[in-house]
């Protein structure tokens, strides 16, 4: 990484916030930075698939309330101040969920609304060669995660 440690790279997402006119500002509550960050963004969405984390959070919020994986992506609920909703998402691994929370309320912030977001979330389709299903009846499921241009 370029940053050399993780004081310098927190310091350069910083500048993303603090350096510029930001309309909209999503954190992702799930670690250390998220939270300390939303403590000096009040007007920040806060995006969480862990119930424990919400109760400091005062502004406007995202979060999952059941994750269910399966061999062809997962299902996730969440409750948002927006609303509640229920994804049956293609995509795989919790990495893609967080991905797709924080996406989801990005577009709630912008003024989106829920029921298209909902049902467009689960027509979305992974990136061919990551994290990419192959499964069949009776057969071992296979995930390729590589991907290059020849």
């Amino acid at each position: 990484d370029y940053h050399g440690d993780m004081a310098n790279y927190e310091a350069a997402k910083w500048t993303l916030f603090a350096g510029h006119d930001v309309g909209q500002m999503i954190v992702n509550a799930d670690d250390q930075v998220g939270q300390h960050w939303l403590s000096k963004l009040p007007d920040a969405v806060a995006v969480t698939m862990q119930d424990n984390l919400l109760p400091g959070c005062h502004g406007r919020w995202l979060k999952t309330t059941a994750i269910s994986y399966h061999d062809n992506g997962a299902t996730l609920r969440f409750s948002s101040n927006w609303g509640d909703g229920e994804i049956a998402s293609q995509l795989m691994g919790a990495f893609n969920v967080n991905n797709l929370l924080l996406a989801l309320a990005t577009l709630l912030a912008l003024g989106y609304p829920l029921d298209k977001l909902v049902e467009t979330g689960s027509r979305l389709q992974p990136v061919c060669g990551r994290m990419e299903v192959f499964n069949a009846p009776g057969k071992p499921t296979v995930v390729v995660d590589y991907a290059h241009t020849p």
